[in-house]
């Protein structure tokens, strides 16, 4: 066989992915959904206690649900895995504006601990004050 001719070349046909195709928003997105879920369901029980902060752990379970639930449907139907781009952008832009009015109700339900606090240091020092005075003229009197 001489040097300068070409050995025969075999050629394997294309084959279809075996393996599922996992996109990394689907990924991502699922992840954040289960961590924000799993983080509602440690705080259910202290948040209990009361009932804005109680309402916003349900709402962060309710769009974390809502978020698994658009992800694992939108797999299926936009004719593929992943979904529309543009509903996955959609849906964590809405999920982000629910965070935000989350965290916007916690910093209220904070300033508003706080002003009842102040109120009743206020209320006690004065109370206290009259205690003293009232306290001191008796025993002027004795």
């Amino acid at each position: 066989m001489p040097e300068n001719q070409l050995h025969q070349i075999n050629i394997t046909p294309t084959v279809e992915r075996q393996t599922p195709r996992r996109d990394f928003a689907d990924v991502v997105a699922r992840t954040v959904a289960g961590a924000a879920s799993a983080g509602a369901d440690l705080l259910a029980p202290i948040a209990s206690s009361h009932p804005v902060l109680s309402a916003a752990v349900s709402a962060v379970k309710s769009v974390a649900q809502g978020a698994l639930a658009q992800v694992a449907g939108g797999a299926g139907a936009a004719g593929g895995p992943g979904g529309d781009p543009g509903s996955m952008i959609d849906a964590n832009r809405q999920l982000m504006y629910e965070g935000a009015a989350i965290n916007q109700a916690y910093l209220k339900l904070q300033r508003d601990m706080q002003q009842e606090s102040q109120q009743y240091n206020t209320l006690s020092n004065v109370m206290k004050v009259r205690h003293d005075s009232a306290k001191a003229a008796i025993n002027n009197i004795r």
